[in-house]
């Protein structure tokens, strides 16, 4: 299947998606560089998991920012601790989709900005890390 290009809108932001791959079990799209499985589990219903890190390095120390404006529902990490390339760092929610945000490199958590329950917009900044 040849990749599909389409530029979405919600609630005024606009994302660049491609279509990777489809089949019985899914697909996989990148949404603005990141890559997501979305899993069916019946015709109504769907979970959107990142399968990779984003694709743009973030830069010695760079911050993981939001890649969609939602809520944060879990954070799994706190400053100080050590973390591994694709380890869980937190839940964001958007549109009824949860979706597990990954260490983009090993390091230490430098800051926490976030906390469970509070909404976030695109592009704000999650988690920063030390340099």
């Amino acid at each position: 299947m040849k990749n599909k290009h389409l530029k979405v809108f919600l609630d005024g932001t606009e994302f660049d998606v491609e279509v990777q791959a489809v089949d019985a079990h899914g697909l996989e799209v990148s949404v603005n560089g990141r890559l997501y499985k979305v899993e069916f589990e019946d015709l109504d219903e769907a979970a959107l998991i990142p399968v990779i890190a984003p694709t743009a390095p973030a830069g010695p120390g760079g911050p993981l920012r939001a890649p969609m404006p939602g809520d944060v529902t879990q954070v799994m990490v706190k400053t100080g601790d050590e973390v591994g390339v694709g380890q869980e760092l937190l839940v964001l929610e958007a549109m009824k989709m949860k979706n597990v945000l990954r260490a983009p490199r090993a390091g230490r958590v430098a800051a926490v900005d976030v906390a469970a329950g509070q909404s976030v917009a695109h592009g704000d900044v999650l988690v920063r890390f030390e340099e």
